[in-house]
């Protein structure tokens, strides 16, 4: 069953709002998300007590936000941070309309992820937040919990990789934490496009040593991993859609070339995938 509160969920033309009421178990993760979604014409913002993260992203239009003591413009294409216990206030630029995109989280670690205090950040590249977002707003429609908390989990390293605010002491999660839930990540999405950079700059850290740590968790490259998990998808497929083309099953799967999947599965099988659906 889904967590949410029904009062504070809308979505018209004036934006969307989701709103997660964490289970109790929930409490111990990581992060969890709060709120999240778009505000088409956003108003004047003021709350004089935050006890969650925010991030804001300026997606269209410009704001202004109250940071540092003083009140800062904000451009398109930029973020406003705000971490807990911090007084949160911006509004449209001269009352003009803005579309912002949003997300409010928590969590044992929720804090130490970021690691800076209050900031607008300009000039990075962010513009991967609103479809982040979208995409936590779907799973969280289709009731996909799991999911929702790994999109935020990939939004937020993203989002410290993009910004290079990554903290320097022994706040964040230990490595070994990192890459399990990558390993996670990579379950869930296995058939989507995985590389080996951007899993690595999920979890902040170079491919070389990714791959090591990896290994030493799971015995085996992550290469190895995903494909493992993409045959196994596709041997499924073959035998329940037996009219459907081998080609067709194959990028179902995330293979992109047909002849690279057929060579995987014939190392992993033992057959090539025509001769698999034949003797079944």
């Amino acid at each position: 069953m889904k967590n949410f509160n029904p009062d504070t969920n809308f979505s018209n033309e004036h934006g969307s709002k989701r709103t997660y009421l964490p289970a109790p178990n929930d409490l111990e993760l990581p992060f969890y998300p709060s709120t999240f979604g778009r505000t088409c014409r956003e108003g004047k913002v003021s709350w004089p007590e935050n006890d969650k993260c925010f991030i804001v992203y300026s997606e269209k239009g410009m704001g202004r936000a109250f940071v540092g003591g003083r009140w800062q413009t904000v451009p398109e294409g930029s973020v406003i941070y705000f971490p807990p216990r911090t007084e949160v206030k911006y509004m449209p630029q001269n009352g003009k309309d803005w579309t912002t995109v949003f997300v409010t989280y928590a969590g044992k670690a929720a804090e130490s992820m970021l690691g800076v205090n209050e900031c607008i950040i300009k000039g990075a590249e962010l513009s991967f937040i609103p479809e982040a977002v979208d995409e936590m707003t779907s799973a969280f429609d289709r009731g996909d919990l799991e999911g929702l908390n790994l999109l935020l989990y990939s939004l937020l390293l993203k989002f410290r990789a993009a910004t290079g605010k990554t903290s320097k002491k022994e706040s964040r999660l230990p490595i070994a934490e990192q890459i399990k839930i990558s390993i996670k990540y990579i379950s869930e999405y296995y058939c989507d496009d995985l590389s080996l950079s951007s899993l690595s700059s999920l979890c902040g850290i170079s491919e070389e040593y990714y791959c090591r740590i990896f290994k030493e968790i799971t015995g085996t490259t992550p290469t190895a991993y995903i494909n493992a998990l993409r045959i196994t998808r596709a041997c499924d497929m073959l035998q329940k859609n037996p009219d459907q083309k081998v080609e067709e099953i194959a990028a179902a799967c995330g293979f992109r070339r047909h002849s690279y999947f057929n060579k995987v599965f014939k190392e992993a099988v033992g057959a090539t995938p025509t001769e698999y659906r034949a003797k079944k």
